[in-house]
Formats: structure tokens, C-alpha cells, sequence
């Protein structure tokens, strides 16, 4: 390639994965709650469509260059805690619901 030309892990690479780190973080952060039960929460079908696409992405960027993606565990380490801290138990909780097994 020539010089000065970016790849598309390059891009990626220089946006953030196109700021998926910090959307996915953002749109996990949960509103306060006035039901009786403070744990029980559901994200909007939106949500959880956006953050299902964030994760395939995610996951076809590993596809493409491993250390591309290690990188960015390097630099959003406490995006990507906050993430797992947040979805898996919440898929957990919502495995055979319409809106987890889209």
C-alpha cells in the first residue's frame, strides 16, 4: 500500500473502533429506577440491537487481527470491565426473553 494510506485496522485503530467503546458504556449505564424491585431493569429492544451490532463488530475485528483488539482492552480496559460487569449478568437474567435472543 502506499505511503500515508490507511488500512481499515488503521482507521479502526485511530477512531476507537469508531467510538463503540464508549457508546457501549454509555448505553449500559443504568437510570435510576422506581420499581419496587432496584435490580430488576430491561433495556429498550434499541439498546440491546446496539449493542449486540457494537459486539459483532468487535468480534470481527478479533477475527481480522487479534492485536488490534488487544490493543483497544489496553486503552478502554475500564469501559470493557464496566461491560462485562453490566451485559453478562443481564443476559444471564434475560436468556429466552425477546430482546436478549435477537
Amino acid at each position: 500500500s502506499p505511503a500515508g494510506s490507511l488500512g481499515v485496522l488503521d482507521v479502526l485503530k485511530e477512531t476507537g473502533i469508531a467510538g463503540m467503546m464508549p457508546l457501549m458504556a454509555y448505553l449500559t449505564i443504568r437510570p435510576p429506577t422506581t420499581r419496587s424491585n432496584k435490580n430488576e431493569f430491561t433495556y429498550p429492544d434499541v439498546v440491546v440491537a446496539l449493542l449486540s451490532s457494537c459486539l459483532r463488530v468487535l468480534n470481527n475485528v478479533a477475527r481480522l487481527h487479534i492485536a488490534t483488539l488487544q490493543e483497544f482492552g489496553c486503552e478502554y480496559q475500564m469501559e470493557i470491565l464496566h461491560l462485562l460487569r453490566v451485559i453478562l449478568p443481564y443476559c444471564s437474567e434475560h436468556i429466552g426473553t425477546k430482546s436478549v435472543d435477537k
